[in-house]
């Protein structure tokens, strides 16, 4: 395994957990589901040398779920106090990663569970993900095309309570650096974070991603952070919503990102790891589950009664 980074998910658990992403209501359900999808995760990454460590604060309960397996699991501190029924309630725990990054040697990447590693890596990743130039997942363009300008800068300027002029947002799935930039961003986290609370009803987005951006659109403009690279364009990670993109699948939909974040197919993600189908195989049958009818019709009538009921 190489080790100038590495890679770390995070699955906090807590019967507080609220993610609107995954319709499941039985915890323990919920629990096997996010640990297949971390298997299926780091069984991906194997392919290409790296590995995964899961990042929890309940190691023994994880152990009773993962007999016989590689997986590395690592029990750190969590000390944030979190909202309750807030969405992504589980996700905001990730700011005390982020503080375990800080104090690392190697240079750490934080990935969301419900990744997994289709392709080769790009030219020189290794390198890129060992500098000293964190890795962002930038979805700037889609998220001021999706919500307005407008509205995205009022959210970041009512946090930051600082003039914005050039907005970025970028992905929670995907974010890599060394521990100078994690630090960094955990203390500027803690500087929003009571005021965060405090407003959380008044962003376009309720979610850890409203905290962690503005942390990093404040040191963007405070040229705290200089230069970032771009995981999107670097064909690094990127983000594919199978039940909001109702269409039938190409294989170009999935290019040679080495990494698809699949926020809509845990459950997929966590049958196929079940099933115990070749992991070489799941762009493969990706496209071919996605390009079926039935899975068109299937989210076409999904995605009516969603409007209905909104």
């Amino acid at each position: 395994m190489k080790n100038d980074f590495k890679f770390y998910s995070l699955l906090f658990i807590s019967k507080e957990d609220s993610n609107p992403n995954l319709d499941e209501n039985n915890y323990n359900n919920k629990i096997e589901i996010y640990i297949n999808n971390a298997l299926l995760l780091d069984k991906s990454l194997r392919q290409f040398d790296y590995n995964l460590i899961l990042l929890t604060n309940k190691k023994k309960i994880l152990k009773k779920y993962l007999l016989n397996s590689n997986l590395i699991i690592k029990k750190i501190k969590f000390r944030k106090k979190v909202k309750k029924n807030i969405n992504f309630y589980s996700s905001h725990f990730k700011i005390d990663a982020f503080k375990y990054f800080s104090k690392l040697k190697t240079n750490s990447c934080l990935v969301d569970l419900d990744c997994i590693a289709i392709n080769n890596p790009p030219r020189f990743f290794d390198q890129l993900m060992s500098g000293k130039r964190p890795i962002l997942y930038d979805i700037t363009n889609k998220t001021l095309e999706r919500y307005k300008k407008k509205i995205v800068i009022q959210s970041l300027e009512l946090l930051i309570e600082k003039k914005i002029i050039r907005p970025k947002w970028f992905g929670g799935e995907f974010i890599s650096g060394n521990s100078s930039f994690f630090k960094i961003l955990y203390n500027t986290i803690n500087i929003f974070e009571n005021r965060y609370y405090k407003k959380i009803n008044y962003f376009f987005h309720n979610g850890d991603e409203m905290l962690v951006n503005s942390a990093l659109n404040y040191l963007i403009n405070k040229s705290k952070i200089k230069l970032y690279l771009n995981a999107n364009k670097l064909r690094i990670t990127s983000r594919y919503w199978s039940n909001l993109e109702v269409r039938f699948m190409k294989p170009k939909a999935l290019g040679q990102t080495f990494l698809i974040h699949l926020p809509a197919d845990k459950r997929f993600l966590s049958n196929y790891y079940k099933s115990k189908k070749d992991v070489n195989k799941f762009k493969k049958n990706l496209i071919i589950r996605n390009s079926s009818i039935y899975f068109y019709f299937k989210n076409k009538i999904k995605d009516f009664y969603r409007k209905i009921f909104r």
